[in-house]
């Protein structure tokens, strides 16, 4: 279920905001599920830094600026913020 929303921005032309701001409502959510699915597209996005150098110019571009803005809207702090930076620094 995840992975269909992050397929939704390649395929269907869903915006990144949209996928941002439902982030946003997953990650302070009251429901277990939605904490879970937000949990599971980070860890998926995080997964697939190994197969960025893979990715076609355009999708890389697209996950390029999902991970800024989860840096930006604060989706990501702690640990898992200085895994995010460290990714996009070794990208570079």
């Amino acid at each position: 279920m995840a992975n269909s929303y992050f397929q939704k921005i390649h395929t269907c032309g869903k915006s990144i905001i949209e996928v941002v701001e439902m982030l946003k409502r997953f990650k302070i959510s009251g429901s277990a599920k939605e904490n879970d699915i937000f949990a599971c597209m980070i860890h998926n996005l995080f997964d697939e830094y190994h197969f960025f150098s893979k990715y076609p110019k355009k999708e890389l571009h697209i996950t390029g600026i999902l991970f800024g803005m989860l840096i930006q809207h604060q989706l990501v702090s702690s640990i898992t913020l200085g895994i995010a930076l460290r990714y996009i620094l070794e990208a570079l």
